[in-house]
């Protein structure tokens, strides 16, 4: 287990890169990105934003390709692994004149989709916070395929594992499942209240939705129907993420604790403790080895898969 704590203010976004060798954190109240090497574990780069960074999400084809989006909808698209300390910024994209709120790439890296916000008081046409856009990426170049108009504000999306369906997460209780290439509305999944977290198994078994009062419900993608429903998540919930066998889920919260579930039964396992502040951020490696945790105080843990099995 290890301690990385270079930074200040409330650690939101964590992101392992595809190989596992970086660990990109969102620290200093939003505007630093840093970079650990977890071969050397020490930090690699790091690289200001004038702006918030809401959203980190590394490039599944191309190691070392990290992209990152603020406030203001601007998405950059950096190489970490040039020899600058701040990195390489290889190109720039406007999504939205507003907050984008998430991003997830397609499981080849063809495809980047993300979503945005706008306050109220700058709605013009209220269809701006109902839609995905999908990008295609080449390299660090982005060409905009289409918008998905989903028809609820959208609050968070996902890839399959086999890339062939996008799921939608909304604030009007429905999780929304549409055809990548086509944009065809396949189904809808009646979460029961706001969806602000998506994620699914790395097998693309289960598809798992959470709301931010912990009803966490298992989905079984072959047949829509819900498998299980998690219970005992009794504090606000900022994340999840599945383990690279997609046995178990991983939950942070607003208690500090990084929470397991069988996936399969919905029974919770032992929970893992730092005494850091709520954690806002949870991801796995990859590789199945390594995990990372990152808190309000501007924390990340990070521990070996190996020497905490639960």
């Amino acid at each position: 287990m290890m301690l990385l704590n270079h930074h200040k203010g409330v650690v939101d976004a964590l992101a392992f890169s595809p190989e596992s060798r970086w660990l990109a954190a969102v620290g200093e109240h939003g505007h630093v990105v840093w970079s650990w090497d977890l071969s050397t574990q020490q930090v690699a780069r790091f690289w200001p934003h004038r702006y918030r960074v809401v959203a980190l999400a590394f490039a599944p084809d191309r190691p070392g390709l990290l992209v990152s989006c603020d406030t203001v909808g601007m998405v950059r698209i950096r190489d970490i692994t040039s020899e600058s300390s701040t990195g390489t910024n290889l190109a720039q994209l406007a999504i939205e004149p507003g907050q984008t709120v998430r991003l997830a790439f397609s499981p080849s890296g063809e495809t980047l989709a993300a979503t945005a916000a706008l306050p109220e008081s700058r709605y013009r046409d209220h269809r701006v916070r109902q839609r995905v856009s999908l990008w295609e990426m080449n390299g660090s170049k982005a060409t905009q395929k289409c918008a998905l108009q989903v028809g609820h504000k959208v609050s968070c999306v996902t890839f399959h594992p086999d890339g062939t369906t996008l799921a939608v997460g909304t604030f009007e209780r429905a999780v929304r499942i549409y055809h990548s290439r086509s944009g065809m509305m396949l189904y809808e999944l009646d979460h029961g209240t706001k969806v602000h977290h998506l994620a699914y198994s790395p097998e693309g078994r289960y598809l798992v939705a959470a709301s931010p009062r912990g009803l966490i419900r298992v989905w079984e993608t072959a047949t829509g129907r819900c498998r299980v429903t998690l219970k005992g998540q009794s504090s606000c919930l900022h994340a999840v993420a599945f383990s690279l066998d997609g046995q178990l889920l991983a939950t942070a919260g607003e208690d500090g604790r990084v929470r397991f579930w069988e996936v399969s039964t919905g029974r919770s396992r032992e929970a893992l403790d730092w005494q850091i502040g709520a954690l806002h951020a949870v991801a796995f490696a990859p590789d199945g080895m390594r995990a990372a945790a990152g808190g309000l105080e501007g924390a990340v843990m990070l521990w070996d898969i190996d020497h905490w099995a639960l």
